[in-house]
């Protein structure tokens, strides 16, 4: 990790900060952790609400002249662990998306780690509300132009709230629904979930 990133982790961590290029003017600040115990370190960061980006070389630097070219592979969030290590097995780990459309709430969660994805839809945001906290996500993923209001009062019931932009083009095999809300509510939910995980995935 470099820069920013490299002084956030080394304090989260408490890991060594250390420099590239100590001797110049400005020395880039840079840690690092070992490849073996990495999952550990991971499981740390995403306890205190980080996400973390896993890159890996996408070539093989026997066959490569310069550079290797590296990528992210996987990006770890509270709602998508999947890593035995970091799910408490003895309760699901659900992230969970909701949208408002023609005032109706549709609301869509799922535990990656399972497949198992549950659908259901609200009239009233005080039931929303209500849902949200029973069901008790460690992530919650909504479109950014939700109202700040009710932003406000779900980020009580979780630390990670993910704004998306928009909803992505991608196909996804999910049971028919007749409802447009619960289909995009839904839908929302599986394109972030693809977007971090880099690989389709079909819940039942």
């Amino acid at each position: 990790m470099f820069f920013e990133d490299a002084k956030e982790a080394s304090r989260v961590l408490e890991i060594t900060l250390t420099k590239r290029d100590a001797k110049k003017e400005n020395p880039i600040p840079m840690c690092g952790v070992p490849y073996h115990s990495a999952d550990g370190y991971i499981e740390t960061l995403i306890n205190n609400g980080y996400k973390v980006a896993i890159c890996e070389q996408m070539e093989d630097p026997k066959q490569t002249k310069g550079m290797v070219h590296r990528d992210v592979v996987r990006i770890v969030t509270p709602g998508t662990v999947m890593d035995q290590g970091g799910v408490d097995e003895k309760q699901n780990n659900y992230i969970l998306s909701f949208i408002k459309l023609e005032g109706i709430y549709a609301l869509s969660y799922c535990d990656v780690s399972t497949g198992e994805l549950k659908v259901t839809h609200f009239e009233d945001e005080a039931t929303l509300i209500n849902e949200i906290t029973t069901i008790n996500p460690n992530e919650i993923v909504v479109n950014q132009k939700l109202d700040p209001e009710l932003r406000r009062q779900i980020s009580l019931t979780t630390e990670t709230i993910t704004l998306r932009e928009a909803i992505s083009d991608a196909q996804y095999a999910v049971n028919e629904m007749t409802e447009r809300h619960l289909f995009n509510a839904t839908q929302l939910l599986l394109d972030y979930i693809h977007h971090t995980q880099k690989k389709r995935f079909i819940p039942y």
